[in-house]
């Protein structure tokens, strides 16, 4: 879940949306995966598929008991957090093998990301390296899978790309969906630089245009609540089952 802030209120996006979002601007993105045939489909649904672990979670939203605020996805206890991660990354590699790979890897980087910031003595330690040994095994034994398929060259080629072109596209989808942005962002795909300039009205100009359509817009429903200290989930969602639903969206242009 993604609460963003919003005047007085909060905004309450899915992850499940968010990462069509990711999808539908991977699809679009006219130098994103180049010559990967049938791969570049693979990579594409594991993309809009990544965050479906949070699917279940979503369904019962939590507050963090020490401040009555709804938990998103950045807040999580880790062991809580190793179970959704855990789930989406078993959601696609029913897929594929490559795909398993790839989610796994994703998730990964963000648990090696949060250890690094953890105290020793942190009881988010614990369930960290427990998910990063699981995934060790879990990313060989895909490995051998894939490699009855693919030469080993294939497999480093696809494994790194397919890693990196996920990173991306959920970087840039989490980028508009978290927070009203005012300043450029910039990326880089595939060697070429590109601009990402927000404009007003929900715009957001790409330099140089990269998309395959004239304009990209791409929308999702949010939930309005009042930014303040929820009692308990029962409250929370409470509120959540009588706020109105919005519309956010926005257009990439040229």
């Amino acid at each position: 879940m993604i609460r963003r802030d919003d005047g007085n209120d909060w905004l309450i996006l899915s992850q499940i949306d968010h990462a069509r979002i990711a999808a539908e601007l991977a699809a679009r993105w006219s130098t994103a995966s180049p010559s990967f045939g049938s791969a570049t489909d693979l990579m594409l649904a594991a993309v809009r598929d990544h965050d479906e672990g949070w699917r279940e979670w979503e369904a019962a939203i939590q507050i963090d008991p020490a401040n009555g605020v709804p938990r998103q996805f950045t807040e999580m206890p880790s062991a809580d957090g190793a179970v959704i991660w855990g789930r989406s990354i078993e959601f696609c590699a029913k897929n594929h093998p490559l795909a398993g790979i790839w989610v796994s890897r994703h998730f990964c980087y963000l648990a090696e990301q949060s250890l690094s910031s953890q105290p020793e003595d942190s009881d988010d330690v614990k369930p960290l390296r427990s998910f990063l040994d699981e995934q060790a095994r879990f990313q060989q034994h895909n490995q051998d899978e894939a490699l009855e398929d693919l030469t080993e060259r294939e497999f480093a080629v696809l494994s790194q790309f397919g890693f990196l072109f996920l990173r991306l596209f959920d970087s840039l989808s989490l980028w508009v969906c978290c927070a009203r942005r005012t300043r450029p962002l910039d990326v880089r795909v595939n060697d070429q630089s590109v601009r990402l300039i927000p404009l007003a009205d929900g715009r957001i100009r790409v330099a140089p245009y990269v998309l395959l359509e004239e304009d990209l817009t791409v929308s999702l429903p949010t939930r309005r609540i009042p930014a303040r200290t929820y009692a308990s989930d029962a409250d929370l969602q409470h509120t959540l089952d009588r706020a109105p639903t919005e519309v956010l969206a926005w257009t990439f242009c040229g």
